[in-house]
């Protein structure tokens, strides 16, 4: 069985020109690619980009540890349930 190497942002430049005439690209995450240490590499789409700037070209970044923390810490905490019927309603 491989074990993954290396973990990768899947993304797409959506080009964007600001107010002073600038060219810009807004990176779009469409998902994310991993190498494994037998030399493959998988990638697992999210999302397909289908607008008319979408040139078919997509790339490859490093995957960012603190980012993906970042975004665990925002996600809404799960309630825990209680199984206990003989408290109380709180109403």
């Amino acid at each position: 069985m491989s074990t993954p190497t290396k973990r990768f942002n899947v993304a797409a430049g959506r080009p964007y020109t600001t107010r002073d005439g600038e060219e810009k690209k807004a990176w779009v995450n469409l998902g994310r690619a991993t190498q494994w240490d037998d030399g493959g590499i998988s990638i697992e789409l999210h999302a397909v980009p289908v607008g008319n700037w979408f040139d078919g070209k997509i790339s490859l970044f490093p995957e960012d540890k603190k980012e993906d923390q970042g975004q665990q810490r925002h996600r809404p905490a799960r309630q825990q349930q209680s199984n206990n019927f003989d408290e109380d309603v709180p109403f």
